[in-house]
């Protein structure tokens, strides 16, 4: 028995140690468990599991282990209306210290606690806690940086430190820290756990506010709660105190200075909590204590004390800081009522106020809140006098009111009488703008849930508003019929509208849409957008509607029908200041939408046209919206025709097939974003040139929530290259091209997260013809020959993946040379959306051969042909802003021509080498006309630029160079009448925005063979329209803004673009600078310097002196030689001043014209030395003699006059188409006879500069005279006649004065 007692103690001890070895080995798995990651978010896991019915926890992003704490992403608790919330919690504890009954935490943090209490007010009296005895003692540091409370009370606060700790049966917490509103807080809470529960509050704290004049101030804020919560007579005693602190100096540490004092008793668990309450304050601004409040500078007291069963409150106050609601003021200038309330009913015994700059008086008994019947005692009258809408909320009418309203429960009802008119005495200023009330009236009755409103009549300055309308909010049903009449519109509505049911006609008369616009604008709480308007023109519109609102609802559109329809002649819309022509003009528009909001079917056509761009649209279609609430719809035919005055035109689109479109937005049936779906669909397009081209793509989406997504894919087939040029406002054919080419064009994009593109533009069929330049010897108008470039490959490609792109361009040709060129480079998404940064790195290449054609005759002016090769091998590197450039260019056999001024270069040759962000152009070549004969120019330099230092450093400014260029007999021009060849030196440099040239010309051999007419030219007033231009008033605005810019450039020294320029050049005309035509003969000497700032618009200016050297002048049949000709330039290079003489020679006469003044206002006079009276220098001039007494000879010279001082020269051009160089009629013989008969034909030419021949012949005489006139020398002339009389003289000429 003892054994078997043994024995089974034995079994008992041994079972009790492993029992022990199995819990300690459990505890030890536990406590190893807990140090593990991922231990804190599997118990909160398994808590969230335990809790209670109807709450939940929420966990995001924990890390960390349970015993030695971690990090929370969110933990949020939730149990029925209530919510808490906690983001970026940081934790760490000690958990052995539980085995002592201590709770020890080293830190709790939390970036943000929100606490949303969405539960109703309970009804039931509150009772007083039960005790608060926990079982062990506790230390919380706490911190928290932003706390929220929202819900019936809102309430911020931030930069929270405390600490919570339970010892000795006491609750403590700490307030180290705590910004609310302008003030920072801190204090100390203690409450005893046990009965009484004695409460110790002491806070204390800072407030940085200002007073009315702006001057901030600081205010000590004091406050002490103490008393018992709980036992047989709860009771606590409340002082608080705000005064300035001791910052503050002068009057703002006196009166102005905020102060308030507050003390009361109070039972918190009582169903009347104040049993005493007494408060005074003085600039009392509410805002700096609590951020919802209004600003205030309140002064006065108000008490609450018991009066019997209820308590009576009076209230005094003055607010210095009145102003609008709106602008965070409070409009209550003084305040002064008694109230009294008890067994649930309110009595307002008197409540008088200076509101809104009028004056408010209120008396009303309201009885029990729960009930509304004829016994329960609602009455009440509310008066107004002058009050100020303007000075209630600024954006109204600033209209001063009178008014009252009146209430009574009647029948289970509340009957109302309201009315109100403007006062008698409107405030300074008024004018009745905006709302413009002049009266509103309002008579009904509250009853059962429904607002009844018998008689509305609401009257402004410039609209009334008339009718009747019944509302019941409880179920949001309404009916009435209203009607409105305004400027420039009358609208109606008549009808029912309820949750299942409703029928209406809703009709606008629109006459005059800009006068609707500034009446709306004018009106209080309208958006300041509204005024940026301008609306002209009119419109129609009807609707008419059955069934309820709740078909807004999505999966309910089926039970409501809508018909409705738009008509409109003409309505334009813009911006205020645009003209006409910059607005959006709509014109015989005709709309109609009919069906339910699950089936609509929409219908319409019109023209839209804005300035010189018109288009025409018509459009079929239908839809609705489905049961998620997402709106769907599928245009059946749609067709636009679009046309530019200026452009060739029409363009026309239309769909080939139905395109259906989707559209989804957050509250139809979306979280999240927008999206918008295109499904897949073919359009067609035709232009003003022939072909078609096929537009086919894939469905579109396109989203926008937090971010814009797209995705789109698609073709373009059959694209003429005519639609291209003109679309680019090229000419082609005036460039030597031609070519009947086709392209076809792919893309495949997806703009998301992750950005997707393929792109592509390249040729389907078709060649291009080019225009071979002629060559160097060739005939300067020589047509050249054309060819046929056999193109192999045209393609342009783009290609995105992630935030990589590349771009590729492929040519190659038979007859056209090939190239090829590489650009890749990144993008950058930011919240703004996918953007090309400055530091984005590129990469790229450019391949090109290209051969000797006239291509490149599409970057010359009109006019103009370009040729040559071009070999380039070019590399790019670096980022956007600094980009590093490596390779050479070569070009071969280049030649520059303008047919029609003469200018041709040939044999061109250029090598240039670029390293990083250097150019260098080694050497560059070119001849003039003639090749080898036509001389050269050579030239070097460099050019780098650097990525600007800062924002208003502009990308020219950033660019260095310098150019050296040396001329040697270069023949600039080689037309037959214009010939210039050249030798010297320019040097130009760029630095820093400013582009300075120095040159020294000299001209070898020049010939300038003046047209006998001037050309006739457009006057200024002109303007010449090119393909492309429109020929509206804004290009007229465009040119004027341009030219005012040019003259503000003009003044400052600088072009648009920021360049300004130095030019000085030195022109050395030579020794063989010849004109001729017009009469003149001459050669040309002289030095001028030429300088200019390069401004747009700016005339260089011109000094120095040109003369004649010898030459001849040809006046009236005359051939005078040039003894003086000298112009003499001082600035303008128009306008120099002249010094001309010419010499009629041979006479024994000094005779001529002589030219002083300036171009622009010369002076012309007959010239004789010794002087003669003016008849007889012009008879010497044009007779080579005296002049007659004849009539006819008088009739001549007279004529000769008229002509030589008006720039004309009668005789001259019979007489130079006849070879001759005199022509003329003299009125007398020899024999001194006078009149028609005795008129002398005489005819003249000068065979050498000594020998001179003429003829003379009598117009009644049958015979005629033949004279040589021979000079000897200065003196003796040798003169022999024969004819009626022959003879030989020898003259013998003097000058004498």
């Amino acid at each position: 028995m003892r054994r078997l007692l043994s024995r089974s103690l034995f079994s008992v001890v041994w079972l009790l140690e492993l029992l022990l070895v199995l819990a300690l080995a459990l505890l030890l798995a536990v406590w190893l468990w807990s140090g593990t990651r991922g231990s804190l978010a599997t118990a909160l896991r398994e808590a969230a599991a335990y809790l209670p019915e109807g709450q939940t926890l929420e966990v995001q992003d924990v890390q960390g282990s349970l015993r030695l704490g971690g990090q929370i992403g969110l933990l949020r608790w939730k149990s029925g209306e209530l919510t808490v919330s906690a983001r970026e919690i940081r934790l760490d504890w000690q958990p052995l210290d539980l085995l002592r009954r201590h709770l020890n935490v080293r830190m709790v943090s939390v970036a943000e606690l929100q606490v949303d209490d969405q539960r109703a007010a309970s009804p039931n009296t509150p009772e007083p806690p039960p005790e608060l005895v926990l079982p062990l003692d506790i230390d919380l540091p706490l911190s928290i940086g932003v706390f929220r409370l929202t819900g019936a009370t809102t309430l911020q606060a931030s930069a929270i430190a405390a600490r919570y700790q339970y010892r000795d049966q006491h609750h403590q917490l700490d307030v180290e820290q705590l910004q609310l509103a302008q003030g920072q807080y801190q204090g100390r809470v203690r409450l005893q756990a046990s009965l009484p529960m004695a409460l110790d509050l002491h806070a204390s704290g800072q407030v940085r506010t200002s007073v009315g004049d702006g001057q901030d101030i600081t205010l000590d804020a004091i406050a002490s709660v103490s008393g018992p919560l709980a036992g047989i007579a709860p009771l606590l005693d409340m002082q608080a105190l705000i005064q300035p602190g001791p910052g503050n100096t002068g009057a703002l540490a006196s009166s102005r200075a905020m102060r308030a004092r507050v003390s009361a008793r109070i039972n918190p668990w009582a169903a009347q909590p104040v049993v005493q309450a007494q408060a005074t304050f003085s600039q009392l601004d509410l805002a700096a204590l609590w951020p919802a409040a209004p600003r205030t500078l309140l002064t006065g007291n108000t008490w609450v004390q018991p009066a019997g069963p209820n308590w009576l409150a009076e209230l005094n106050l003055v607010n210095r800081d009145a102003g609008p609601w709106d602008k965070d003021r409070l409009p209550v200038t003084s305040l002064k009522g008694l109230v009294e309330y008890g067994a649930g009913r309110w009595s307002v015994q008197s409540l008088n106020g200076e509101v809104a700059g009028g004056r408010v008086r209120l008396q009303a008994n309201l009885g029990e809140v729960d009930k509304l019947s004829a016994n329960s005692g609602w009455q009440g009258q509310l008066q107004l006098q002058g009050v100020d809408l303007a000075k209630a909320y600024s954006t109204l009418d600033p209209v001063r009111l009178d008014g009252e309203l009146k209430a009574v429960t009647a029948e289970n009802g509340v009957n109302f009488d309201v009315a109100l008119q403007p006062s008698a005495e409107q405030s300074r200023g008024s004018s009745l703008r905006g709302l413009g009330l002049t009266s509103a009236a309002a008579k009904g009755r509250w009853s059962e849930g429904w607002l009844r409103l018998e008689n509305l009549n609401i009257r402004t300055r410039e609209a009334r508003l008339e009718g009747r309308a019944d509302v019941q909010p409880s179920t949001r049903a309404a009916r009435g019929q209203l009607a409105l009449t305004a400027p420039g519109v009358q609208a109606s509505i008549k009808g029912d509208a309820a949750a299942r049911d409703g029928n209406g006609v809703l009709s606008l008369r629109l006459t005059d849409a800009n006068a609707m616009r500034q009446w709306l604008a004018r009106l209080p709480l309208t958006p300041a957008w509204l005024d940026t308007l301008d609306l002209r023109g009119g419109a129609d519109i009807d609707l008419r509607w059955r069934g309820g609102w709740q078909v807004l609802e999505p999966g309910r559109g089926a039970g409501a029908t809508i018909d409705g329809s738009v008509k409109l002649a003409q309505l334009s819309v813009g911006k205020q200041g645009q003209s006409a022509e910059q607005m959006l003009n709509l014109r015989a528009l005709d709309a109609s939408l009919s069906g339910t909001l699950d089936a609509l079917t929409l219908t319409a056509s019109g023209t839209v046209n804005r300035g010189s761009t018109q288009a025409q649209l018509q459009v079929q279609a239908s839809g609705g919206r489905d049961t998620r609430g997402d709106w769907r719809a599928r245009i059946a035919r749609l067709q636009v025709k679009a046309r530019d005055s200026g452009l060739p035109g029409p363009w026309t689109v239309s769909l080939s097939q139905p395109l259906t479109l989707s559209w989804s937005a957050p509250g139809l049936g979306v979280a999240g974003g927008q999206i918008l779906q295109l499904g897949a669909a073919k359009a067609s397009l035709t232009g003003p040139e022939p072909g078609t081209a096929e537009l086919v793509w894939q469905a579109i989406t396109w989203q926008a929530g937090g971010r814009v997504e797209l995705a789109s894919k698609g073709e373009l087939r059959g694209l003429p290259m005519g639609w291209l040029a003109l679309l680019g406002d090229l000419d082609l054919t005036a460039s030597g091209l031609r070519g009947d080419l086709v392209f076809d064009g792919q893309w495949d994009v997806s703009l998301a997260e992750k950005l997707l593109v393929r792109a592509s533009l390249g040729r389907r069929s078709g060649d291009l013809r080019l225009q071979t330049d002629t060559s160097a010897g060739a005939a300067s108008n020589a047509a050249g020959s054309t060819i046929d470039a056999g193109i192999r490959e045209l393609q342009l490609t783009v290609v995105g993946d992630g935030d990589t792109v590349s771009a590729g361009f492929r040519w190659d040709s038979e007859r056209a040379g090939n190239a090829q060129a590489e650009l890749a480079t990144t993008l950058t998404r930011t919240s703004a959306g996918w953007q090309w940064l400055p530091d984005s790195a590129i990469k790229g290449s450019l391949r090109a051969r290209m051969p000797q054609v006239g291509v490149w005759s599409l970057l010359a002016p009109p006019g103009w042909r370009v040729r040559g090769t071009v070999d380039a091998d070019l590399n790019l590197s670096g980022t956007r802003a600094t980009p590093q450039w490596s390779g050479h260019l070569d070009a071969r056999e280049m030649a520059l021509r303008s047919v029609v001024d003469g200018i041709e270069f040939v044999n061109g040759q250029l090598r240039a080498t670029l390293e990083g962000q250097r150019l260098r152009i080694d050497a560059f070549s070119l001849q003039g006309a003639g090749g080898t004969a036509g001389g050269e120019l050579t030239a070097t330099g460099v050019a780098t630029w650097q990525q600007p230092g800062n924002k208003g450093t502009s990308a020219l400014g950033a660019i260095d160079l310098q150019i050296d260029a040396i001329a040697k007999a270069l023949r600039v021009s080689a037309r037959a009448d214009r010939r210039l060849a050249v030798s010297g030196t320019l040097q130009a440099t760029l630095r820093q925005s400013r582009l300075q040239v120095r040159g020294a010309l000299k001209v070898d051999q020049a010939l300038f063979i003046l047209p006998d007419e001037t050309a006739p030219s457009l006057g200024t007033d002109v303007v010449v329209l090119r393909r492309g231009e429109r020929s509206n008033s804004a290009t007229a605005n465009g040119a004027g803004a341009a030219n005012s810019k040019m003259l503000t450039a003009r003044a400052s020294g600088t072009t648009q673009e920021g360049l300004t320029g130095d030019l000085l050049v030195k022109l050395d005309l030579g020794s063989d600078f010849r004109v001729r035509g017009r009469g003149i003969d001459t050669r040309v000497a002289g030095e001028l310097e030429l300088r200019s700032t390069l401004s747009p618009g700016e005339a260089p200016t011109v000094t120095g002196e040109l003369r004649t050297v010898g030459g001849q002048f040809r006046a009236y049949g005359q051939q005078l030689e040039i003894e003086r000709g000298l112009m003499r330039f001082s600035g303008a290079y128009d306008n120099p001043s002249l010094d001309i003489l010419a010499i009629r020679p041979k006479l024994t006469q000094r005779v001529g014209v002589q030219v002083t003044g300036n171009a622009l206002l010369p002076r012309v006079r007959l010239y004789a030395e010794p002087d003669l009276p003016e008849a007889e220098k012009l008879a010497w001039l044009v007779l080579g003699r005296s002049a007659a007494n004849g009539g006819a000879e008088a009739a001549l010279l007279q004529q000769a006059a008229m002509a030589l001082l008006g720039g004309q020269d009668a005789s001259g051009g019979i007489a130079g188409r006849l070879g001759l160089d005199e022509l003329s009629l003299s009125g007398a013989t020899d024999n001194g006879a006078t009149g028609a008969s005795a008129a002398t034909l005489t005819l003249g030419k000068r065979i050498s500069q000594n020998f001179y021949v003429t003829y003379e012949r009598s117009l009644a005489g049958t015979l005629g005279t033949f004279s040589i006139f021979y000079d000897l020398s200065e003196r003796f002339t040798l003169r022999a006649r024969t004819g009626e009389k022959s003879a030989i003289d020898l003259i013998f000429k003097i000058s004498y004065e």
